[in-house]
Formats: structure tokens, sequence, C-alpha cells
């Protein structure tokens, strides 16, 4: 009986390690995506403040790209497309990082919950 404990004593532990290793590694992920969206977030606006300066630009202006160490000219429709482009996709991705990250939060709430069981588990099986 006590050996039958003991056991069921060590599956639990191990079972709240794996669980546990899991949360790390849920919680890793998640701060990389923090960072993603934070970058993300970040290049959005400066394309957006990009955008807004097109938008405020004279019919005539004279629009340069810069390609490596070479500012090329660029037609003004083409840079404005070029950037409403870019703000399509970063709005698009955006979106993805925080669906992912939102997957994510739930399987750690769940996660946490079911570590949260195994440790009252060893508490009470060692408490008889």
């Amino acid at each position: 009986n006590e050996t039958q404990k003991t056991d069921k004593m060590a599956d639990i532990q191990a079972e709240a390690e794996r669980e546990f290793k899991a949360l790390q590694g849920i919680q890793k992920d998640m701060n990389k995506l923090g960072e993603s969206i934070s970058k993300l977030t970040a290049t959005l606006a400066e394309n957006e403040m990009v955008d807004k300066e097109l938008d405020m630009l004279e019919e005539d202006a004279v629009v340069f790209k810069l390609i490596g160490p070479i500012l090329i000219e660029q037609e003004t429709d083409e840079a404005k497309a070029n950037v409403k482009k870019r703000v399509d996709y970063l709005n698009i991705e955006l979106k993805r990082v925080e669906d992912t990250l939102s997957t994510l939060n739930t399987k750690k709430q769940t996660k946490t919950k079911r570590v949260m069981e195994l440790q009252q588990m060893l508490q009470q099986a060692a408490s008889k």
C-alpha cells in the first residue's frame, strides 16, 4: 500500500514537471510574440506616418526611395501604393501574431490550472 502511494506520488510529480516545462515553453513563446508585436507596431506607425506625409505632397513633388546606399527617384503614385501595401501587410501580420498570442494565452491558462491541480494532488497524497 505504501509502495502504491509512493508510485502514485512519483507519477503525479512527473506529470507536474512535464506540465510545468510545457508552461515555461508557452511563456517563452508568448514573450517572443510580445517582442514581435512591439516591432510590428513600431514599423506600422512608421509606415502610417510615411503614408500621411506622401498624401500631403504636391502633385509635382519628387520622391526618392533608398535602395542600399543609393537614392533612386520614384513615382509618387508608386511610392504611395508601395506604402499602402506595406501598411496592409503589417496590419494582417499584426492580427496574426495577436491571434497566436491569444491562443497561447488560453493554453497557458489551461496548463497553469493543471499544474495547480497536480500540486494540490501531491499535497493531499503527502498528507495521507
